[in-house]
C-alpha cells in the first residue's frame, strides 16, 4: 500500500519540522560559541554531537527521521558558516528558511513515518 497524497504530505511536513529543529538548535549552538570562545564547532564535530543525542531519551525521536536528511541539514549551516566568514553571505538565519533550501532535494526519504509524530505537524511557522 502507498500513503495518499494527504499521509505523504504530513510525512513531508513532520521531516522538515525535525530538519529545521536540527538546523536551529546547532545554529544557536554555534552563536553561543562563537560569543564566548570566537571559535564555533564544525560540521564533523555536530555530526558526532547530533549522534549522541539521538541516543539520549530526550531527544530519541530524532531517531525516527533518515539520519543523511538531518546530516544534510548540518551541511547546510556549515556552507552558511563558511560562507558567512569568507564575506560572501550574511549571517545564517534562524527560522524556517532551510525549508525553502530543501524544496526538491533528494536527501528526504519518501517512506511514511509513525502516526505519533501528528503533534509536530502543527507548528505555526509552516
Amino acid at each position: 500500500l502507498y500513503p495518499n497524497k494527504k499521509a505523504r504530505e504530513n510525512a513531508l511536513r513532520i521531516i522538515l519540522v525535525v530538519v529545521r529543529f536540527v538546523y536551529n538548535h546547532f545554529l544557536a549552538k554555534r552563536k553561543e560559541q562563537y560569543e564566548q570562545t570566537r571559535k564555533s564547532s564544525n560540521y564533523y564535530e555536530q555530526a558526532k554531537e547530533l549522534t549522541a543525542m539521538k541516543k539520549t531519551e530526550a531527544y530519541s525521536w530524532l531517531k525516527e527521521i533518515n539520519s543523511q536528511t538531518l546530516q544534510h541539514a548540518l551541511r547546510h549551516l556549515e556552507t552558511a558558516y563558511v560562507n558567512f566568514f569568507k564575506g560572501r553571505a550574511s549571517l545564517a538565519p534562524f527560522g524556517n528558511r532551510l525549508c525553502k533550501l530543501l524544496q526538491g532535494e533528494s536527501q528526504i526519504p519518501t517512506f511514511p513515518l509513525k502516526e505519533t509524530w501528528g503533534q509536530l505537524c502543527c507548528s505555526p511557522a509552516f
